[in-house]
């Protein structure tokens, strides 16, 4: 009486080797309308006993979907809100001796610039972007520094020993992290010193993206921008670009008001304007590798074609065959790819990157002659077997849609 009637066990038959309790079978029988045999528990879940609709109401789905939204959003608002609220101020206008050498409108238009040059997909600014082209935050704080600190010492800073660069570098770093914006009449002033400093810069920006000699081209081809970028750009469309740029580097460069760290936590990293990281920043530098590990192997992509296979199981459930066999080369050659990927080359050109950052500086570690290093080449070549591995388990994964879905119907 304890157990419900079942057939001998085949080969690995029964539900892993044992047989049926009435509990189960009784479950069973009101899915399926009859006692359970001894097929094993794969057999079981191809012959429909898994419904899936009963299972996935519309309503249950509804509300998952539902709560799901609203979790979302509310982090999205929460901490959107945040950034809203502590984000740096765009100034109306940037002066230096009572002449403008900025307005917001200028900015702007400079952020539109490089947009359409596209934005992100271009460099990067505050370290958010592309490994293409610099760090353009980084790259006009830097050159901006050395232009100031070069003119102050009478020719060429950086050939200046420690000793000499010390008292140099000290009063840079107290003149460039003061706050001199006025939130009141939304007026940001500045040094002529630093005016002229941003002239040189902009005109570094006019060559590289606009300029001609082979030293610019090379440049361009260094960075992996396209000569005529955007089909062409006006000294005008540069000067925009400039002003940008020169403020995301004025916003990690200048302290908040009553505080001792910048707009952007002392990011990046520029020991000539007394930019050292926080305590927060490498915390979350150690938090943003785990999230991309996680969402290397989980979110992007694999989750989503798990979610797929969930539902093909569902529509084509009545097809001739359910294959596990192709499936689990799939699992296995994604995986292997992806860790071949990140363990092999992702993850050591980020270590070497972050060394780089900190030890010097992120300027340093997004120029050219650090990205086309010998380990950078090399790490960048180690990445082509994964991609290899992950390419035929894409192409695994097609064939065993289309097997499923194009197999004869019972």
């Amino acid at each position: 009486m304890g157990t419900a009637k079942t057939d001998p066990p085949a080969s690995g038959g029964g539900y892993g080797g044992r047989t049926v309790t009435a509990g189960e079978n009784a479950r069973l029988k009101k899915k399926r309308g009859g006692l359970c045999d001894s097929k094993s528990l794969d057999d079981w879940a191809r012959g429909g006993i898994v419904d899936y609709k009963q299972i996935f109401t519309m309503r249950r789905l509804w509300a998952m979907f539902g709560i799901l939204m609203t979790v979302m959003f509310a982090a999205l608002l929460a901490v959107g809100g945040r950034v809203y609220q502590q984000a740096p101020p765009i100034p109306e206008e940037v002066r230096a001796g009572g002449d403008v050498v900025f307005s917001a409108k200028g900015i702007h238009r400079g952020r539109d610039v490089w947009r359409q040059l596209g934005g992100m997909q271009l460099g990067s600014v505050w370290g958010h972007g592309a490994y293409l082209a610099p760090d353009w935050t980084a790259d006009f704080l830097h050159r901006e520094a050395l232009a100031i600190l070069s003119a102050r010492a009478g020719g060429d800073f950086e050939s200046l020993d420690e000793i000499a660069q010390a008292p140099l570098v000290a009063v840079l770093a107290r003149e460039i992290r003061r706050n001199g914006y006025d939130a009141k009449t939304g007026v940001l002033t500045i040094s002529e010193e630093r005016a002229r400093a941003i002239q040189t810069v902009t005109r570094h920006y006019i060559n590289l993206f606009a300029g001609e000699s082979e030293k610019d081209e090379a440049l361009r081809k260094q960075y992996a921008i396209p000569n005529a970028p955007g089909g062409g750009m006006s000294a005008e469309d540069i000067r925009a670009m400039s002003a940008f740029f020169w403020w995301t580097a004025w916003a990690a460069a200048t302290n908040r008001p009553g505080d001792d760290v910048t707009y952007t936590n002392n990011w990046p990293h520029e020991p000539l304007v007394g930019n050292r990281p926080t305590a927060s920043t490498f915390l979350w530098s150690i938090i943003s590798v785990v999230l991309l590990i996680g969402a290397v192997f989980g979110v992007y992509g694999l989750l989503g074609i798990g979610l797929m296979l969930f539902c093909l199981r569902g529509l084509a459930k009545k097809t001739a065959k359910w294959s596990d066999g192709i499936l689990q080369w799939v699992f296995w050659l994604f995986n292997g790819g992806l860790a071949l990927m990140v363990f092999g080359s992702i993850l050591p050109q980020g270590f070497l990157q972050g060394y780089e950052s900190f030890a010097r500086s992120y300027w340093h570690a997004r120029t050219a002659e650090f990205m086309h290093s010998q380990w950078m080449e090399a790490l960048v070549w180690a990445r082509v077997p994964g991609d290899i591995i992950f390419a035929i388990a894409a192409l695994l994964l097609i064939l065993f849609v289309l097997k499923t879905e194009l197999a004869p119907r019972k």
